[in-house]
């Protein structure tokens, strides 16, 4: 029998603009992963792909998780089609084609910025354990110098 460990971090690709959008406060970000694909044994075994977990992917904000995660994680970055829509899903929200597979997946979406120079660090991680980090500078209007002055809020 022949085999090779995954001592690799998954590979990372990102599109991340350099400037946030002045209206929407914000970045969009559009990005691939890819990672060993699943070794198969055909004279002894074969694993099935779909066995296997695929890498997750997180996001800090300036050095910062998601407030909410009680392990201080990232916000997680759910996996979509390759122009960064939503998966389509089942009555249950479960995805109903698989969003990584073969050792490549896609994944998109828009993060809030609120100061004026931002880091992102998304950070894949795969089943062995294994990391790769990719952060972007991201320049923003910081949330004190937005005029305000003619909202109608209280």
């Amino acid at each position: 029998m022949t085999g090779a460990g995954d001592n690799e971090g998954p590979k990372l690709k990102l599109t991340v603009p350099g400037a946030a959008d002045p209206e929407l406060f914000g970045v969009d970000f559009l990005g691939s992963v890819t990672d060993r694909p699943a070794p198969t044994f055909s004279s002894v075994f074969e694993i099935d792909p779909s066995e296997l977990a695929p890498p997750s992917i997180e996001l800090l904000i300036n050095g910062q998780g998601n407030p909410e995660d009680p392990n201080g994680g990232g916000y997680s970055i759910d996996f979509t089609d390759a122009q960064g829509n939503p998966l389509p899903t089942d009555a249950e929200g479960n995805p109903t084609v698989p969003g990584y597979s073969n050792g490549l997946g896609f994944f998109g979406g828009f993060c809030e910025l609120y100061e004026a120079n931002n880091n992102l660090t998304f950070i894949a991680r795969d089943a062995d354990g294994n990391a790769s980090l990719f952060t972007r500078k991201v320049t923003a209007k910081a949330l004190d110098e937005i005029d305000n002055s003619s909202s109608s809020l209280p």
